[in-house]
């Protein structure tokens, strides 16, 4: 069975340096059936493709590609309301779906300030708030397009990359703002509310989330980093200032 989900076998390897010590995982490699692409890169509920299971080595580690501001973002709505409707000039992070050559000079908000990869730890295991989940069934649904999987928990996949920062509710999905509500004021969870894709950076450190900058440094962040923070740290050219101080 492990050498026909194997193709690639040096995906399958376990690499120590891509595993938290602290992250706890029932198997490694395991099963990943990957979303091979979600509609217009959303989060649980939307219509996505699967591709075939794959046995992958795990990462607790993830990239940093950015957050939006549309409708359905309530990360980035709520972004706009606490930032009197400015937008930043660019949301897209150092690795996103639409640059693939984002070299040092380009990184014009500073490399000290501008967050490269970050925790999502656990995974394909899904967890709630400290709480592990029976399955991402019982959370997303089971529909015609409801997520089924808690995907991109290996280094070796194209859901461990691109993603787009829209955060969630505070007890993970079952009180996802969105539009209005995310417009409104409705306060967002971005660190340690769920360990799924798009939605959350998530560890198992008390309080706070290990990301790498884009200096090459490493660093904690708490869970009381405010969200306009945490957005101008994710953009590599929007054109705001983040002090060291703040995060």
């Amino acid at each position: 069975m492990q050498r026909r989900l194997c193709e690639y076998p040096s995906g399958c390897q376990i690499i120590p340096a891509y595993v938290c010590p602290s992250s706890p995982r029932t198997t490694n490699p395991f099963v990943e059936t990957t979303s091979i692409m979600c509609n217009c890169f959303q989060g649980p509920g939307s219509a996505c493709l699967f591709g075939p299971p794959v046995l992958a080595g795990a990462s607790d580690y993830t990239s940093v590609g950015g957050y939006n501001d549309c409708a359905n973002s309530p990360l980035g709505q709520a972004y706009l309301f606490q930032n009197n409707c400015q937008p930043e000039l660019y949301k897209a992070g150092p690795i996103n779906v639409f640059q693939f050559s984002v070299s040092i000079d380009k990184i014009t908000d500073g490399t000290s300030t501008t967050a490269l990869f970050a925790e999502l730890a656990g995974r394909p295991d899904l967890w709630i708030r400290g709480v592990k989940q029976t399955s991402a069934k019982a959370v997303f649904g089971t529909g015609a397009g409801h997520q089924e999987f808690n995907w991109g928990g290996c280094w070796a996949c194209i859901d461990n990359t691109f993603q787009v920062m829209i955060g969630s509710g505070f007890q993970g999905v079952s009180n996802f703002p969105t539009g209005a509500q995310a417009h409104s004021g409705t306060p967002v969870c971005f660190l340690n509310c769920i360990n799924t894709w798009s939605l959350n950076w998530y560890s198992f450190h008390p309080g706070s989330v290990g990301i790498a900058l884009c200096d090459g440094s490493a660093r904690m962040i708490s869970e009381n980093t405010s969200l306009t923070v945490l957005c101008r740290m994710q953009s590599y050219k929007g054109g705001k200032p983040v002090l060291d101080s703040a995060f």
